[in-house]
């Protein structure tokens, strides 16, 4: 019974082992880099909606400053 234990947990060992090393290997081609995309927006894409859980004293300024640089 006890070489029965000892070659259980020398398997499960083994078996450990290797999924470690399996799972740890590398890839063998880099997965390639997506083409950036070009979205076409048009001029006037509409209204902005701002959700903010502070006081529109604390947010309207960030938000005046972001008007006046978007436009």
């Amino acid at each position: 019974m006890r070489t029965l234990v000892k070659t259980l947990t020398t398997w499960i060992f083994a078996g450990m082992a290797l999924l470690v090393g399996v799972a740890c290997g590398d890839d063998p081609e880099p997965a390639p880099t997506p083409e950036p995309q070009i979205i076409e927006v048009p001029s006037d894409p509409g209204s902005l909606v701002v959700y903010s859980g502070r006081s529109e004293s604390l947010v309207g300024p960030i938000i005046e400053q972001f008007r006046e640089a978007t436009g």
